[in-house]
């Protein structure tokens, strides 16, 4: 097989791909011809590598170190031990679990049951093997779980911590409804889709912009200006002045990320400066 020569070359030395093929035995990589050029692949070791990147067996960087980047480097993780142990699907099944618990705590086992893809019969087996502790939440038909050793930190961490969360953050996509974030007064505010039409909170199940979560809620929203070279943030109702000064404090923070040390604030590689100064009007309308 194709993915098991490449894996056989790559090794702790990052190598691009043309390296990579460099070093495969002559013939283990034939043409795809005519059928492969179509759908822009010419042989089967791109296919290949990403193959072993989705199992953890190799990583990707970006060629030259920076964000702002279309040409990728590879090398061995070394975690082929840990591989061979997830064979075993309810170790995996418990892993993932423990991850999603980690990350989007508290969270129901429904959310669980969807972000994995197992029946809830599964999940259920999978999160017998941790120690949960469960929350009642109003609104809510099913208990919330997180990690016992997190949950003494939640009312802290909740009434002290401010974040600028991603165009695309695990917080929010593992869950199965954003509306679970926002507290149900803000659920009619409308915020624009990527089909160009509006959609209130309450019927959202991603959000398509960035967030920010405050005091253990998504708050509101913000984006970074190229043009001033700033964040810029909107919550969804007038803030008090605590909640002001949290989240000033942690648009700085972002505004020199961005702007001094990552020197990039997209979202992905085909956003440009245009589309960004367009979103961040829409914060400042908001904020307005």
């Amino acid at each position: 097989m194709v993915r098991d020569a490449v894996l056989g070359i790559v090794d702790a030395t990052v190598r691009t791909l043309d390296e990579l093929r460099a070093r495969l035995p002559p013939g283990t990589v034939g043409s795809l011809g005519e059928v492969g050029k179509k759908v822009g692949l010419s042989t089967a070791s791109p296919t290949a590598i990403r193959f072993l990147e989705a199992q953890g067996l190799v990583l990707r960087l970006p060629a030259s170190g920076h964000l702002q980047n279309e040409r990728y480097v590879w090398r061995r993780t070394g975690v082929e031990d840990i591989v061979k142990e997830l064979d075993d699907l309810r170790a995996a099944h418990v892993q993932v679990a423990s991850h999603f618990f980690t990350v989007a705590g508290p969270a129901t086992l429904g959310e669980l049951s969807s972000f994995a893809g197992l029946a809830r019969q599964k999940a259920t087996v999978a999160i017998a093997a941790l120690e949960l502790v469960a929350f009642d939440v109003d609104g809510s038909a099913e208990p919330h779980l997180m990690h016992r050793a997190m949950s003494d930190e939640l009312p802290e961490a909740a009434a002290e911590t401010t974040h600028l969360l991603g165009f695309i953050d695990p917080f929010v996509e593992y869950r199965s409804s954003v509306s679970r974030l926002v507290d149900d007064r803000h659920h009619a505010v409308e915020l624009p889709q990527t089909n160009g039409k509006n959609a209130a909170l309450r019927d959202l199940k991603a959000l398509w912009h960035r967030s920010i979560h405050d005091a253990g809620e998504i708050c509101g929203v913000w984006e970074f200006d190229p043009r001033s070279e700033q964040v810029v943030t909107a919550c969804f109702e007038r803030a008090d002045a605590g909640r002001k000064k949290r989240i000033a404090a942690a648009a700085d923070r972002m505004t020199i990320l961005l702007r001094d040390t990552l020197a990039d604030a997209r979202t992905f590689s085909l956003d440009t400066e245009e589309k960004l100064w367009r979103r961040a009007s829409l914060v400042r309308s908001m904020a307005g």
